[in-house]
C-alpha cells in the first residue's frame, strides 16, 4: 500500500549480489550496506519469492547464504509493515458495515444505503472524499460514530507515503466481501 517501499540493510553489500543473489531492479551502495527501491509490494513479493527459488537452487550447489538472511528479515518487516495497513482496511471495513447493519431498519434499506456508499467510494480520489461519501450515505442513520483507536485515516490521508487508490480499492473489496455474507 505504500507509493514506494525503501528498505536499507546493514552489512549486506553490492559484491554480495555478484553471482550469489539474484539483485532487485533498484539498489544502491550506501556507507553501512545496501538500500533497496521496490515500487509497490508486489514488486517486494515478486523479489522475495525469487530469493526463495534462488534459495532451493543454492542449496543445491551448497553454497553459503549469509546476506540473504539480513534480505529476508528486512523484506519480512516490509511485508509486515503492508500487513499492518491491510488490517487497518479490514477493521475499518468491518466498523462500517457494522455501523450500518447495527442500526434498526429493513435489511433491504441497509443494504441500499451499503450499496450508496460504495457507490460513493468508487468514485472518490482521496481522501477527503471517501469520508464525505462514507457520511452522505450513512447519514439516514445517524451521526457516523466509529472506534477511535481505528487506524485507517492514519493511511488514507497520508498520500505522500501511501497509495490512497490501493487503499480505497482494498476498503471497497472488504466491504463486498461482508456484503456477500449479508445478501446469501
Amino acid at each position: 500500500m505504500r507509493n514506494s517501499i525503501l528498505i536499507e540493510i546493514s552489512d549486506v553489500y553490492i559484491s554480495d549480489f555478484d553471482n550469489k543473489l539474484k539483485a532487485p531492479e533498484f539498489i544502491e551502495s550506501t556507507p553501512e550496506g545496501v538500500r533497496i527501491l521496490f515500487y509497490d509490494i508486489d514488486a517486494l513479493k515478486q523479489y522475495q519469492d525469487s530469493l526463495l527459488l534462488a534459495d532451493e537452487q543454492l542449496e543445491e550447489l551448497d553454497q553459503p547464504v549469509g546476506a540473504k538472511g539480513k534480505i529476508n528479515k528486512a523484506l519480512i518487516n516490509a511485508l509486515q509493515d503492508n500487513q499492518v495497513v491491510l488490517d487497518s482496511i479490514k477493521a475499518y471495513a468491518k466498523a462500517l458495515f457494522q455501523f450500518v447493519f447495527k442500526r434498526e431498519g429493513h435489511r433491504q434499506d441497509k443494504l441500499v444505503i451499503l450499496n450508496d456508499m460504495l457507490t460513493g467510494m468508487q468514485e472518490t480520489t482521496n481522501s477527503w472524499e471517501l469520508e464525505n461519501a462514507v457520511r452522505e450515505s450513512t447519514y439516514e442513520l445517524g451521526d457516523l460514530v466509529l472506534n477511535h483507536n481505528l487506524t485507517f485515516n492514519t493511511y488514507a490521508h497520508n498520500a505522500i507515503d501511501y497509495n490512497f487508490e490501493q487503499i480505497r480499492n482494498r476498503l471497497i473489496t472488504e466491504l463486498q466481501v461482508l456484503k456477500t455474507g449479508v445478501i446469501v
